[in-house]
């Protein structure tokens, strides 16, 4: 989830951000001298609207002390004090054989005392600027969802939660044997090996071995290395702050990350949450079978950028997933144009065009239809001629929560 600390009158339409700003105020990417200042401020402003926060603790992955992690935030300043922050942080996002460039927006924070005078309004408005001069793809925050609509985004995605307990295994088949420990910093064998094994899923954000152990642990999660009977690591979890929770799984199949949810629910008493992407669907199938019931929400606010690149690359992770007949669909998008889909023998086609529309909506619609978490008939009307759409969505638009920001 994106962090937002402050409050105040929720920003006019993107279309009408572009406007002046009192000459003392200045926005300016920080750097090595301005670290801590904007820590002491993110800690401060964070404590006081929602209880202790320590940034560097929580987020080891982006706030640490070297050049490239802080050129990563914009601030503004006015008559020299720092008086809001927002962070744009480069995520790569590996999506079979397409890496989509991302940026995550987090740590937007406004000074308590200066609220209301479009501090957040213009911080925001620039940071949209900057990500569509870097040619970004797409972007991620969390957040309220109508403060961020003002901004392009819209709740949409979906992140499937299995809820989980050892009654719901007693009549499964038994499976391979396995156990669970806890991963340390210190640990570089089981660090290369979760590194690995990330690396090795259908989609996943990009991060080097040196970094893995600081994203598994952010949130305050604890990451754990799955182990088979020879003491080799096949697996790992990221267990959320309350001890209980798999926030994030991958093993080196379907079968062995189903035993190692097995043996971390016979491990733990009451009911288990475990949090699934889109594109887990073999262990989701599984766990759907037994669970005790299964929690869908939105995966969080997203504005797409690219939308050819973006649908295209989560099109072909969908036909993976089987089900999903040929066709194509024209879908007019304000502000956009016409996006054109098409799907025939296994290969996928997204681009503009200028052909007629099937279906006709503005973004924020467009990215519920395409990205759930409901099916597009409960988002609006479907014509006939755009009921391909329902066999096609939703898209899996989402990340495990160690990449959020």
């Amino acid at each position: 989830m994106a962090l937002f600390a402050g409050s105040g009158p929720i920003p006019p339409a993107i279309d009408s951000l572009l406007i002046p700003y009192p000459m003392s105020r200045e926005i300016v990417t920080l750097g090595l001298d301005d670290y801590d200042e904007m820590i002491g401020f993110l800690n401060g402003v964070f404590t006081e609207a929602h209880g202790p926060h320590d940034f560097e603790c929580l987020l080891p992955k982006i706030y640490r002390r070297s050049a490239d992690a802080i050129a990563w935030n914009q601030g503004i300043r006015e008559e020299g004090e720092l008086r809001g922050v927002v962070g744009i942080f480069p995520i790569d996002w590996q999506v079979g054989d397409l890496t989509l460039s991302a940026a995550g927006i987090g740590g937007v924070a406004t000074d308590p005392q200066h609220r209301g005078v479009g501090y957040m309004r213009e911080l925001m408005s620039h940071c949209v600027e900057r990500m569509i001069d870097a040619g970004y793809a797409l972007s991620y925050l969390g957040g309220q969802r109508q403060r961020y609509q003002y901004y392009g985004y819209e709740r949409c995605g979906a992140t499937c939660s299995y809820q989980c307990n050892g009654r719901n295994f007693r009549d499964s088949a038994p499976g391979s044997v396995v156990t669970i420990e806890p991963l340390s910093a210190d640990d570089s064998t089981g660090i290369a090996a979760v590194h690995a094994l990330r690396h090795a899923q259908r989609s996943y954000c990009l991060c080097s071995e040196a970094d893995c152990f600081a994203v598994l642990s952010s949130w305050n999660q604890r990451p754990q290395v799955v182990l088979n009977q020879s003491g080799e690591t096949v697996g790992y979890l990221a267990i959320a702050k309350d001890g209980l929770t798999i926030r994030e799984i991958a093993a080196l199949d379907p079968d062995t990350a189903f035993d190692a949810v097995r043996q971390w629910v016979a491990s733990h008493e009451g009911t288990i949450p475990v949090d699934l992407t889109a594109d887990q669907w073999e262990l989701g199938r599984r766990l759907g079978k037994i669970s005790e019931r299964c929690l869908i929400a939105p995966s969080g606010n997203w504005r797409i950028f690219d939308w050819p690149m973006t649908i295209g690359a989560l099109m072909r992770l969908r036909l993976r997933q089987g089900g999903a007949p040929d066709g194509c669909l024209r879908i007019s998008i304000a502000d956009q144009g016409v996006l054109g889909i098409e799907v025939s023998e296994g290969q996928v086609n997204c681009a503009f065009t200028d052909d007629a529309p099937d279906i006709e909506c503005d973004s924020h619609t467009a990215m519920r239809l395409l990205f759930g978490p409901l099916p597009p008939s409960q988002v609006m009307e479907i014509p006939p001629r755009a009921s391909i759409l329902e066999t096609w969505a939703p898209l899996p638009l989402a990340w495990p929560a160690s990449d959020l920001v």
